[in-house]
Order: C-alpha cells, then structure tokens, then sequence
C-alpha cells in the first residue's frame, strides 16, 4: 500500500503547500489579521503543511473551535499539552510557567482543514466562517 502512495508524495506536497499560499493570502483578504496568526515559513525550506495551524487568544480559541465545528468546519488542537510539561518528560524537571512562549502556542492554536484535494470553495467557506467570527 505505501509503494503506491509514495509515488504521489511530492505531487500531495505541492498541493499542500499551494493550498497553504492560498489560506495565508484568504486570511490577509479577510481582514482578520488581528485576530488570527498565520503559519510562518521560510522561503528556503521545504514546508509538507502536514496541519494548517492558526494562532488565536487563548480566550477565544476553544469559543472558535465550537463556532466552526456548529458550521461543520473541522479542525482540531493536536499538541494541547507541551512537551516539557508531558509526563513522559517529567524527569526533565519542567514545571508550568518555565517555557511560556511554548505554552502559549500550545493554548492558543487551532489546526484548519489541510489535504491535498480541498478545494476553493471549501477553503473560502473555512476563511469566511473564521472571518465572521471574529467579524
């Protein structure tokens, strides 16, 4: 099964990464700038765009997540606890408070719709349903 999906891994890429151009620029139309963050990336790396996150206040984000998954968005959160403060890292003597440029990231994102076949109009559907959001 993965010989037949690996062939299809570079062309997934830049369709990730064209839909992921084309979320940041929705995102700038949309106004919403002071609400909403968008992924940073560098012009001289390779970006898969495996998630597409955004970053919202911590106080808003979960009332944001309930307003998109009402209107049928998905979205999710998949790195709610950091790493330092994971059990599995305890020994590491991390405590809340210690890295709180990490927490805050981890409290304040919210993954969007991102796969290789999304199509415009799902995509404005998404950015106009976080627009009108915080609208």
């Amino acid at each position: 099964m993965l010989r037949v999906k690996v062939q299809h891994l570079e062309d997934w890429t830049r369709a990730r990464q064209r839909k992921a151009q084309q979320y940041e620029s929705m995102f700038i139309d949309a106004s919403v700038r002071d609400h909403v963050t968008t992924t940073y990336w560098r012009d001289d790396s390779l970006h898969v765009f495996h998630l597409f996150v955004i970053r919202v206040s911590a106080d808003r984000r979960d009332e944001l997540r309930e307003y998109l998954s009402a209107r049928g968005v998905g979205n999710g959160v998949y790195y709610p606890v950091p790493l330092h403060l994971q059990k599995c890292f305890t020994y590491l003597g991390y405590k809340t408070g210690d890295l709180p440029l990490t927490e805050a990231t981890a409290a304040e994102t919210v993954a969007l719709p991102m796969y290789p076949e999304l199509t415009d109009a799902q995509q404005d559907y998404v950015v106009g349903t976080v627009a009108e959001f915080f609208g």
